[in-house]
């Protein structure tokens, strides 16, 4: 607006950049990479959580298809079938919310208190996750 009020082109916002957008694009795919592939701690869990999201993905985008075609649900109908996963996982955080919280102050005792020992639960929940899936 002040380059047209002024006529002065040389006017630029700070937030204006003269990086070209496929130098953006090239930043953007790199930087995760570069903390993916040298971290063994990111790429662990990324391994593992990959399919596991490709899987319930999968299954939230197909249930309401085959419910509404293979057994002649109406739309309505459609959303009980996901009533199961939601009072799953509502049990799930309440749950896990309350062990974690245990789990935490045990570890600690009365010394320092690390989030690290949250993750302990994490351990035996990943085979819920899969038991869940199959």
């Amino acid at each position: 607006m002040l380059r047209i009020k002024t006529g002065n082109q040389e006017l630029k916002s700070k937030l204006a950049s003269c990086v070209s957008s496929s130098s953006v694009l090239k930043h953007a795919i790199i930087r995760p990479l570069k903390l993916l592939v040298p971290s063994p701690i990111v790429l662990a869990p990324a391994i593992f959580q990959g399919p596991c999201f490709g899987c319930l993905y999968l299954l939230f985008t197909t249930f309401s298809e085959v419910y509404s075609k293979k057994y002649h649900w109406n739309s309505g109908s459609d959303v009980l079938i996901f009533l199961g996963m939601v009072i799953a996982m509502c049990v799930s955080v309440v749950v896990f919310g309350s062990l974690s919280d245990r789990t935490l102050k045990q570890k600690a005792g009365k010394g320092e208190m690390k989030t690290e020992y949250r993750l302990l639960l994490m351990v035996p929940a990943t085979i819920f996750i899969t038991a869940g899936l199959f």
